[in-house]
């Protein structure tokens, strides 16, 4: 973790994380975006990665082999991510607060 006062704070989720593990089209601007910045997210996240890595494993799917997933775990290991404890609480007040996740008035 970088420790520099000024230096901005990101908060992260698996599908960002997953986007630059997987060489996604908008990994270059993940990369960008976030170079030079604190990253953190819910402790949740490693087990999110591993989720999603398991899941190109399952039997009919075959989109991920082993090996592959393997190196994806060795690179998802060596990022530099702050792992922090959630209040749900406080979240689910500024979900609320902030419209967050529920559909707007015009979309009913």
């Amino acid at each position: 973790m970088k420790s520099i006062e000024n230096i901005k704070t990101i908060v992260v989720d698996a599908s960002t994380i997953l986007a630059v593990l997987f060489c996604e089209p908008e990994r270059d601007i993940i990369i960008a975006l976030t170079r030079d910045c604190n990253l953190i997210s819910p402790r949740s996240l490693p087990f999110e990665i591993g989720n999603a890595i398991s899941s190109g494993f399952k039997k009919g799917n075959n989109r991920l082999s082993f090996k592959v997933g393997e190196q994806v775990i060795r690179s998802f290991m060596k990022m530099e991510i702050a792992l922090e404890n959630v209040d749900f609480e406080r979240a689910l007040e500024i979900s609320y607060e902030n419209n967050i996740g529920r559909p707007s008035r015009l979309s009913a």
